[in-house]
């Protein structure tokens, strides 16, 4: 999912560098979490405790940090839109006077419109194509919402997206985690009656 994001997002991370970090984080993660299960899954196939304990420790670390994880995006969520309505004010006066400025991704990307519209570009003498659905252009035409709403309204279904995912990884690795306590403990277990 991260890797998908993060090709989709492609072109907008050229305007707003920021926004690639969400779906780095979720990548770094996933490989983490691939590597914490080749650990277990040693141990289980080879019944070595110490691997198992390992595996129930790192489990332990990933549901305490997808705990923070899980709080962080849900916590600024609700602060995203001021800050995405900076971001793409500051974008589309770096990028946006040009016709083929870095801005046009986002509007083609998002099938948006200036800041808050076709407004956005009242002091220029031209509305771009990527405003239009149509090929051909003029300001009837237009997108009606900003890219600021939509990429607002992107990001909070993305961030619930990420936060939904991360509770229910979050609830999986705590079950990881106690089979894996159970399995060692049967394993110790059944060592010690093979000794007597």
């Amino acid at each position: 999912m991260g890797i998908a994001v993060l090709v989709s997002l492609d072109r907008v991370a050229e305007i707003i560098p920021v926004i690639t970090t969400i779906p780095i984080l979720v990548i770094v993660v996933g490989c983490i979490v691939f590597l914490i299960s080749f650990f277990g899954c040693c141990g289980a196939i080879r019944e070595n405790g110490c691997l198992l304990i390992m595996y129930a420790v790192c489990m332990f670390l990933l549901v305490a940090s997808n705990i923070a994880l899980a709080v962080v995006i849900f916590r600024n969520l609700n602060g995203l839109s001021t800050t995405v309505d900076g971001w793409v004010r500051t974008a589309f006066q770096q990028h946006g006077q040009a016709p083929d400025g870095g801005f046009r991704a986002l509007e083609e990307l998002f099938k948006c419109c200036g800041t808050t519209g076709k407004e956005s570009y009242n002091n220029l003498p031209f509305i771009p194509p990527t405003c239009c659905p149509e090929v051909n252009c003029d300001s009837a035409a237009t997108y009606y919402d900003g890219c600021s709403t939509i990429f607002t309204d992107y990001l909070n279904n993305f961030g619930n997206v990420v936060g939904t995912i991360v509770i229910i990884i979050l609830c999986i690795e705590f079950i990881a985690m106690i089979f894996a306590l159970f399995l060692n403990q049967q394993i110790t277990s059944a060592k010690r009656r093979q000794r007597y």
